[in-house]
């Protein structure tokens, strides 16, 4: 039975039904840049804008517009909802794992689940933030290129540009630069076609930029250049060993079955197989960001498929010592979950039922460590993300409770105090929650008028 789930169609319908589940609701507290984007893409969306982003009024160039888009046509396709906002995230992580399915090299269906089983995959697949369409169109780009295909590549490496930055396409582009010259084929870098690869996916990168520009250069200068680009280089932000210390944590579930794989005899031999491909997959990035002065471990989510694709698909020969560890390593997280889902209960932060359930998961992932059965991690580790999705999602709902409680029982409109304008501010997140965009006033005789009508004012 386990080993069907994971093949396909399977395999898609176990990862759409984990990530679909209660997407309508909070999938984490109230934090987060996801406040900003959607934010952003709400007053997009009331001023029918599709080009310029606006923020309390304002054109916004924090970020280029992808995100924005993506909220955009959510909202168009399933109305205007916390479930629309997030549904384009879910499917660019499913088609993410697509692409990562065929990248490594092996069509088998556990590498779509190894990927869509981590902490971070759980995050960025269920938050309106930009990392999983980065990881989505940098492997994409890799997987046209290794085919052949390399102005669809190039097309896709420009369109990433407008996802966070010409950043990450600049790093893709160094990342083949090095392919080319591990794998002995320099001269292709001097071709003409290679060239027009390039001038072509300049051109569709800088496409916006350059519709912006025309009516919003001096802000997009101040804001996306100086302070969005240049400032973090002046800004230092964590350590080398606080970034990988953080990513390594954001593996788990699948962080024990990681070293296992990279123990085994199997490892080396898939190392010998593919170690161009993976050396010039991940190189240029994991070197960047150890050494950009702001490090945030979201950064190196774009490395997660390079950790899928180190990861055993058979069951993985280890030293008895190395297994005997990371055996009792997975013992102790068992231990440690068993006791925070108890405190979560004690608590009443969680229902009963999903307390149970937690339970039965964690007993099914620590077993399927200890029967050494990859498809077994590969299933466990998803519901156990998805346990604690749900987890955060009832958390999360405390924030709400009350104001949803409160307008079911007076349906009349909501605004919000706007006392400054922070772009920090939770509006369009929790516009999106209830399904209904809320007001925001700033002048005291706009606040007196509401309140005077009957109307409700969010004062925080």
């Amino acid at each position: 039975m386990i080993e069907r789930l994971i093949r396909w169609p399977w395999a898609i319908l176990l990862v759409l039904g984990s990530y679909g589940l209660f997407l309508w609701k909070m999938s984490v507290p109230m934090t987060g840049d996801q406040k900003v984007y959607l934010s952003i893409a709400l007053e997009m969306r009331e001023r029918g804008e599709w080009i310029i982003p606006y923020l309390f009024g304002k054109a916004n160039f924090l970020k280029p517009p992808l995100q924005y888009w993506a909220t955009l046509l959510g909202w168009t396709l399933f109305g205007f909802s916390l479930f629309g906002a997030l549904i384009p995230s879910v499917v660019a992580l499913i088609t993410a794992g697509w692409v990562t399915r065929f990248l490594g090299g092996s069509r088998n269906s556990i590498s779509f689940i190894f990927f869509c089983s981590t902490l971070s995959s759980m995050t960025y697949g269920t938050t309106g933030q930009m990392e999983i369409w980065i990881v989505l169109f940098y492997t994409a780009s890799w997987l046209l290129w290794l085919r052949g295909r390399d102005l669809s590549a190039w097309i896709c490496t420009g369109i990433m540009s407008l996802v966070k930055g010409p950043l990450y396409p600049a790093l893709w582009v160094f990342t083949v630069v090095l392919h080319q010259g591990l794998s002995g084929r320099r001269k292709d870098l001097l071709k003409a076609r290679f060239a027009l690869g390039l001038i072509l996916g300049i051109g569709v990168g800088l496409f916006w930029y350059g519709l912006a520009a025309r009516t919003h250069l001096q802000e997009m200068l101040n804001v996306f250049l100086l302070r969005e680009n240049v400032g973090k280089l002046s800004t230092p932000q964590g350590s080398p060993l606080g970034l990988w210390s953080e990513f390594l944590t954001t593996l788990f579930p699948l962080l024990p079955w990681f070293i296992l794989s990279l123990g085994s005899s199997e490892f080396r031999a898939r190392w010998n197989r593919n170690r161009v491909f993976w050396i010039s997959f991940g190189l240029v990035p994991a070197a960047f960001f150890t050494f950009f002065p702001y490090r945030v471990n979201t950064y190196l989510y774009l490395l997660a498929p390079l950790a899928v694709w180190m990861l055993a698909d058979e069951t993985p020969t280890v030293k008895r010592g190395l297994k005997r560890g990371v055996l009792t390593a997975v013992g102790l997280i068992a231990i440690g979950l068993s006791a925070l889902v108890i405190r979560l209960q004690i608590g009443s932060w969680v229902s009963p039922l999903l307390g149970v359930a937690f339970m039965l998961i964690v007993l099914f992932w620590t077993l399927a460590h200890l029967r050494l059965r990859p498809s077994w991690v590969a299933v466990s580790s998803l519901l156990l993300v998805t346990a604690i999705r749900l987890a955060a999602i009832e958390i999360g709902e405390w924030d709400l409770k009350g104001l949803r409680s409160y307008h079911q029982e007076n349906p009349r409109p909501l605004a919000y105090w706007i006392d400054r304008e922070d772009i920090w501010h939770e509006f369009g997140l929790v516009s999106a929650a209830i399904s209904e965009p809320i007001a925001r006033l700033k002048l005291e005789e706009e606040r007196n008028a509401w309140v005077k009508n009957g109307n409700v004012l969010i004062l925080s």
